[in-house]
């Protein structure tokens, strides 16, 4: 997360428990691009969580507590705002579940028209930002726990942001609280302490994935998915061991962040002020939400086989095309790489998208397109800054201008008004 100075100085004028919930803001809006995070929602004066994340077909309560004046008693405060945190977003989820929430809105999405039905999860993320010696919040909160209907795990938001640079995708993040849910029920774990129970989990994870998926994963896919996270996690924190590979397949991953990021834009506003979106905007959100969904071993993927367009497109100097799908999903993926020129771009690309769903026998395609030149360039950028090093400014002609199309059924949990 990098801070400007117009945001430091506006983060230190807040008082400290208004200061941590934008701190909270600022480092969730990245992984879901601002269209899913709500932050400080309110409905009829009650305030439904310090900050709500949507994915998919599950709501993230996050509640977050400050310590402002240190004390003697670590545990009586602890455990006191434990248990006022784990019932707030248990009733919090209830409100949404019975339906007494009506809409919710922010400066990305507009007006979201909340729908319960949408929804089949709930989950609570208390965020202490305080200090003291690390403790089992399950041990300290029993009580409280006991009496929760939903998962409520508990962070330090320091720990939290440290998580973050390694789980940096909305679905990430919710594969991670799943794991560490069924690891929690197994083994000790601390606030302060969060990078132990990341390797545990990391430890442990083809152990844990069949308690905390739906589906049961075969062993290659589980083993799978927890190298590529090894693999990610030494390239994040670039760590001796981090291998070109690992530091390339970032990379990739980070091209499709910044193809997502470009079409990120506010709604409109009306009359009064309130941002409240149009029929454009929708189908931006369509676009942004069908491959935001995507976890960051599928952008890795899906970024390659872009390159691969790319390159094929530069040799022979013309367009070329790359398309894959999700049979989970029900949804196709098309990638363009051109040889120059924008015009009729969009056309083309629902043309694609069109005969991919037919192909696939899915129900909707998300198409991206862009200049097979500026797609190699970003990339090329893209590695420099995942090694940490020295990457000249891209020129115009350079920079990642992605074309994108939507056909099918919606994507996400809600829909805008």
């Amino acid at each position: 997360m990098f801070v400007s100075d117009p945001q430091s100085q506006y983060l230190l004028s807040l008082p400290p428990g208004k200061r941590t919930n934008a701190v909270l803001q600022l480092l969730l809006d990245p992984v879901v691009f601002g269209y899913w995070l709500f932050g400080e929602p309110r409905h009829k004066g009650v305030e439904i969580a310090d900050t709500l994340m949507l994915c998919d077909d599950a709501a993230l309560l996050f509640e977050a507590k400050t310590r402002t004046k240190p004390a003697r008693d670590d545990a009586s405060w602890i455990r006191s705002k434990l248990s006022e945190a784990i019932g707030q977003v248990n009733e919090r989820a209830r409100m949404l579940k019975d339906g007494r929430v009506s809409e919710l809105r922010n400066r990305w999405r507009g007006v979201l028209t909340w729908d319960p039905s949408a929804v089949k999860w709930y989950y609570g993320v208390v965020v202490m930002n305080h200090q003291s010696k690390p403790y089992d919040p399950l041990e300290l909160a029993a009580e409280a726990y006991k009496a929760s209907k939903i998962p409520v795990q508990v962070f330090s938001l320091l720990d939290l942001a440290e998580l973050l640079r390694v789980v940096n995708t909305a679905v990430d993040f919710l594969v991670y609280y799943s794991l560490r849910w069924a690891y929690i029920k197994r083994f000790k774990t601390f606030v302060h302490k969060e990078f132990d129970t990341y390797r545990g989990v990391l430890s442990y994870w083809d152990e844990l994935a069949p308690h905390a998926s739906s589906r049961l994963p075969s062993k290659k896919e589980m083993l799978d998915a927890r190298d590529f996270q090894v693999r990610m996690t030494r390239a994040l924190l670039k760590t001796n061991d981090a291998a070109a590979e690992d530091y390339r397949a970032l990379a990739e991953s980070f091209l499709l962040d910044i193809a997502i990021g470009s079409l990120v834009q506010k709604a409109r506003k009306d009359g009064s002020g309130k941002r409240v979106g149009s029929a454009q905007h929708r189908s931006i959100i369509e676009i942004v939400a069908a491959l935001a969904e995507l976890c960051r071993r599928r952008r890795a993927f899906y970024a390659r086989l872009w390159r691969e367009a790319a390159q094929e497109s530069r040799k022979a100097g013309q367009d070329a095309w790359r398309s894959r799908h999700s049979a989970q999903r029900r949804r196709s993926y098309v990638f363009g790489a051109f040889r120059g020129g924008d015009e009729g771009r969009e056309h083309e690309l629902v043309t694609r998208a069109i005969v991919a769903m037919a192909r696939n026998g899915t129900t909707s395609c998300a198409a991206v397109g862009a200049d097979a030149k500026r797609i190699e360039a970003t990339f090329e950028w893209c590695v420099a800054m995942a090694r940490g090093e020295p990457a000249p400014d891209l020129r115009d002609g350079e920079i990642l201008v992605p074309k994108v199309a939507y056909v099918g059924v919606p994507p996400g949990i809600a829909s805008s008004t």
